[in-house]
């Protein structure tokens, strides 16, 4: 009726249909890459929870693959890190 459609992604860009996807071991990816990340820069978890307008606690969460991130997070993550966000995300699960 004359609005666009938009295909449903059913899978992670990037992970082949045929392999599962383990969100677990991708949020624990992300963790170090942020860790290895803030540890480069020097930076503890509360200054760069501190730059990035997050708490400690919510840092720690995300460093220890608990906790998934919002897009605006992401992106103020990244910007306290000093690294673009194809950067931060160049993770691999595992």
């Amino acid at each position: 009726m004359g609005g666009l459609a938009f295909p449903i992604v059913s899978r992670v860009v990037g992970v082949p249909p045929s392999e599962p996807t383990n969100d677990r071991s991708y949020l624990r990816a992300f963790g170090r890459r942020v860790k290895v990340l803030r540890v480069g820069a020097d930076l503890t978890q509360e200054q760069l929870a501190e730059l990035a307008g997050l708490s400690r606690q919510y840092l720690g969460l995300l460093e220890r693959g608990e906790q998934s991130i919002d897009l605006l997070r992401l992106r103020r993550l990244a910007n306290a890190l000093g690294v673009d966000l194809g950067a931060l995300l160049d993770v691999q699960a595992g």
